[in-house]
């Protein structure tokens, strides 16, 4: 009796235990990771940072160019990949090449030294592969009539999610006035950074990436 009750109860264990295991397999099943292609626009708004202050007081030093822009509120077809939506992103881009600190540069639409980086895309139910990206020829426009220093930054995505489409920036506008940031290159700590995108609290700034 006592055998047969042993054998009994190891037979139970088994069929309890059982499915557990699977269970527990299910359960550790990880996220997709996709790469995306197809037309999205995104919000955008950022900030241009300069490795030494611009100024008009006898330019002197060499300095890197850099900028971070959030995307936010990304919509289109080229959102979506299965169970998985991008919603927002970072484009972090930087340049190793120099420029003369003056004031001037970023007011008179002379082209910035090229920089390289990424667009870390975000989303829900699962990962997305990030966007190797170029900024070419980027610029800074005062616009007197407006009173507007307009940001340009050409834009191409190398390799990642939307290899080889058009990425067109617009409405990066400095969040003040054309005057009162080039009035800072006249100031002792001169012009550091310009934040862009959202003039007068309203974002303006987008992103639109089509083909794909």
């Amino acid at each position: 009796m006592l055998k047969k009750f042993a054998v009994g109860a190891g037979v139970a264990v088994a069929a309890v235990c059982a499915p557990i295991a699977v269970g527990a397999g299910v359960a550790s099943a990880a996220p997709p990771n996709v790469t995306l292609s197809g037309a999205i626009t995104c919000a955008a708004t950022g900030q241009m940072k300069f490795s030494q202050p611009l100024t008009n007081s006898n330019p002197s030093s060499q300095a890197t160019v850099a900028v971070k822009v959030k995307l936010a509120k990304c919509t289109g077809p080229g959102t979506i990949s299965g169970p998985v939506t991008l919603t927002h992103g970072t484009l972090v881009a930087s340049s190793t090449d120099t420029m003369l600190n003056a004031c001037g540069t970023i007011s008179s639409a002379t082209p910035l030294p090229t920089m390289t980086g990424t667009i870390s895309w975000k989303g829900s139910k699962g990962t997305i592969t990030s966007s190797a990206v170029t900024v070419q020829h980027a610029t800074g426009f005062y616009d007197q009539g407006a009173n507007e220093l307009h940001i340009g930054l050409p834009t191409s995505v190398g390799t990642g999610s939307f290899a080889g489409q058009t990425t067109t920036f617009s409405g990066l506008d400095s969040n003040k006035s054309a005057y009162l940031v080039t009035s800072t290159c006249s100031g002792k700590k001169g012009l550091k950074s310009i934040p862009f995108g959202r003039p007068a609290g309203s974002v303006t700034g987008s992103l639109a990436i089509v083909g794909g």
